[in-house]
């Protein structure tokens, strides 16, 4: 098997290199040249050994050293490709700066951001390598710009904040894989456009075309959540996708279909294949055939806007088209390593991006159970055979996609084999209708005929998935599948395929012993959720946001905008909520009895309103383990002092910073610790009367 496989173990080793590399510090402690040089000399004793060793009892030594020749090639290339976007030197607070757009401009409810290639700045020239995410007002004119045109800037830069509170999105690390190191906000007037000729671009002159097919698609009929629709499945436009309409294909499990990937470029595959199929007969016919079809799927890459998930797919067809362009047997999963292997050399930041796993996850998960559970059932009617394929393929793509869905996004829709049988059946007929519209769209009258047929079909789709959203338990929420549960997961999937469809009886063993390991790791966290009892003071922009957590109940403490509106929370708090298997309660922090003192794991704290004015001397003092003081108006610590005893303060992060300064003075000449959010990351205070944050513990 291995044999027949040199991409599988390359990759493999590849993969342990990137791992290596970004989990362990290496990025900014090592240099490239270092693992060049290591890389060279492992790749040239592993040509000594393997002209020297030829006995197969030693073979084992050639396949150490070529493992860590690519685990060392993974670390170089990672390094290399890090320390590559690493090189904006941007000392200010605020520059003036001129760029070109280099992704599509996506406008959000109250700006328009995209990803800037900053050409000079206002003192010194700019290296090309390094990227900014910008941020400019949303307005007529900012909602024109388009990919590949020049803009001159002048804002406030900063770098991506880190993730302030546990088990949060690291959006600074998933700008790091998009090759992006800085944060630009511009305001009002304080940008222009600069005349700049893109026309030889061939990104840019896609982009044109995209943009000329997407008012095509408004001019024949389509409009409002059909134009959405259309415009996301066609071309990849789905900026304008109503998070309500995506909310549904997310429990219905359709959602992949509002966004370009591996399915849709599949279809175009197989349609080309179908209309090209006659050339075949022709002298060189399957050359001709297998170029042109070639051209026409990086034609449509680069139409969507060359989006990850396209270039995925469609350096996944190319790798098939040309082993069969050179009519040599070829093993199907070499191929697919090969093609990773490839996408991951060119950026090694690719393994984190969640697409990149969920696209060969399922195309592997086909590839592995699609033609023994498709064989298992003999069907002689061609209808219900071809109905019985869709649902074979949907399935093996979700057991293969399934865990690391499950892990990313804690999420399960239960009818995903009802909606994908007809979502796969409306997806070829709006791509077909769809391209037949764009194509024709000079002729008079038919495109408006097509426009209103494919304008049907999107609302029948919408329909299903609407009904298929609403049905009772249509999906299981707040799915915990950490790294550990996944891969036993995909052992526990293994083992059962091996054992019910393959009818290996050896299978049965292993299989029982995964099924007692995911009890074992259930139970114990069950357990270990149980018991658990602290206090947190999360850092929330604009809010203030503290929990007292017993058991598997939580009890939040904080404003009214977030009572209206608990959704507010879900991108700091909702993946710490689910690992840590918690039911919220929320209270008004405003509302608390006793002027803000509240007793928790046989502490006192005192929650510093605002609004509280007066502060009687007390004979005898109530002691503090802590005073957490939020708000944005200064309150004297000394005149605190004479209530209550403590020696920490923390800070919440929606404070000024002025406010901020005084009270670390003033803590600093009662000798007073001060712990502030914003800095630290949230506070957790534990049963054991400890304080942890995010960046630092303190005792």
């Amino acid at each position: 098997m291995w044999n027949a496989r040199p991409f599988v173990r390359i990759l493999l080793f590849f993969l342990s290199g990137i791992l290596f590399a970004t989990h362990f510090a290496l990025l900014d402690l090592f240099s490239p040249w270092t693992c060049l040089a290591l890389t060279s000399i492992l790749l040239l004793a592993l040509l000594v050994v393997s002209i020297f060793i030829r006995t197969f009892a030693q073979r084992w030594l050639t396949g150490l050293i070529m493992g860590l020749t690519f685990t060392s090639a993974g670390i170089m290339v990672t390094l290399f490709h890090s320390q590559s976007q690493n090189k904006l030197q941007i000392n200010s607070s605020t520059v003036y700066l001129s760029g070109t757009i280099t992704s599509e401009p996506l406008t959000t409810n109250k700006s328009v951001k995209f990803i800037l290639k900053p050409v000079f700045d206002s003192l010194l020239p700019l290296p090309h390598s390094g990227k900014i995410m910008t941020f400019l007002p949303k307005d007529s004119a900012s909602q024109k710009l388009k990919m590949g045109e020049s803009v001159s800037l002048y804002g406030n830069i900063s770098n991506p904040e880190p993730p302030l509170n546990p088990e949060e999105f690291d959006y600074s690390f998933y700008l790091k894989t998009q090759g992006v190191e800085k944060l630009l906000f511009v305001k009002q007037d304080n940008w222009q456009p600069v005349i700049h000729n893109s026309r030889g671009k061939v990104r840019e002159v896609f982009s044109r075309w995209r943009k000329y097919l997407l008012e095509t698609l408004q001019k024949n009929g389509l409009n409002g959540e059909e134009y959405d629709i259309a415009a996301a499945i066609l071309l990849g436009n789905d900026q304008l996708i109503d998070p309500d309409t995506e909310q549904n294909f997310v429990a219905a499990g359709a959602v992949h279909i509002l966004c370009v990937s591996g399915m849709h470029v599949g279809i175009i595959f197989l349609v080309l294949n179908f209309l090209f199929g006659f050339i075949n007969k022709f002298k060189h016919g399957t050359w001709i055939k297998n170029l042109l079809i070639f051209i026409l799927l990086w034609a449509y890459a680069l139409l969507t806007g060359l989006s990850p998930s396209v270039l995925r797919a469609t350096v996944m067809i190319s790798f098939f088209i040309l082993a069969n362009a050179l009519k040599k047997d070829y093993d199907r999963y070499n191929l697919l390593a090969a093609s990773a292997f490839l996408l991951l050399v060119i950026n090694p930041f690719l393994l984190f991006h969640v697409g990149f796993q969920l696209s060969y996850s399922a195309v592997l998960g086909i590839l592995i159970f699609y033609q023994p559970l498709y064989r298992s059932l003999y069907i002689k009617n061609k209808i219900i055979d071809a109905f019985w394929a869709a649902i074979v393929v949907s399935f093996a793509a979700q057991l293969g996609a399934f865990p690391i869905a499950a892990h990313y996004f804690h999420v399960f829709p239960v009818y995903f084999l009802l909606t994908n049988l007809v979502v796969f059946l409306l997806s070829y007929l709006i791509l077909g209708i769809g391209f037949s519209l764009l194509l024709i769209s000079w002729l008079p009258f038919l495109p408006k005929l097509l426009g209103t047929i494919l304008a049907f079909i999107i609302k029948i789709l919408n329909s299903w998935v609407l009904f298929i959203a609403r049905l009772p338990y249509s999906q299981i929420n707040d799915i915990y599948f950490p790294w550990e549960k996944v891969i036993i997961i995909y052992l526990l999937i293994y083992f059962s395929y091996s054992f019910i469809v393959l009818k290996k009886w050896n299978s049965i063993l292993p299989l029982l012993m995964t099924l007692i390991l995911i009890f074992t790791f259930d139970i114990y966290r069950n357990y270990h959720l149980s018991k658990q009892k602290h206090l947190m003071v999360y850092a929330v922009n604009q809010h203030p946001v503290i929990g007292l957590v017993k058991g598997k109940t939580e009890v939040l403490l904080t404003d009214s905008v977030i009572i209206s509106e608990p959704s507010l929370l879900n991108y700091n708090l909702n993946n710490y909520r689910i690992k840590q298997g918690l039911q919220n309660k929320i209270l008004d922090i405003k509302k608390l009895k006793n002027s803000g003192l509240i007793r928790f794991n046989n502490q006192n704290y005192y929650i510093l309103n605002p609004n509280i004015k007066h502060y009687p001397a007390l004979n005898d003092k109530i002691s503090l383990f802590a005073v957490i003081y939020w708000g944005n108006k200064y309150i004297s610590l000394k005149k605190m002092a004479q209530s209550f005893h403590f020696k920490t303060v923390i800070l919440t992060k929606p404070m000024p910073i002025w406010v901020r300064t005084r009270i670390a003075k003033e803590a600093k000449s009662l000798n007073i610790r001060v712990i502030e959010t914003h800095k630290t990351g949230a506070v957790e205070i534990s049963k054991k009367n400890k304080i942890f944050s995010k960046n630092s513990l303190e005792n």
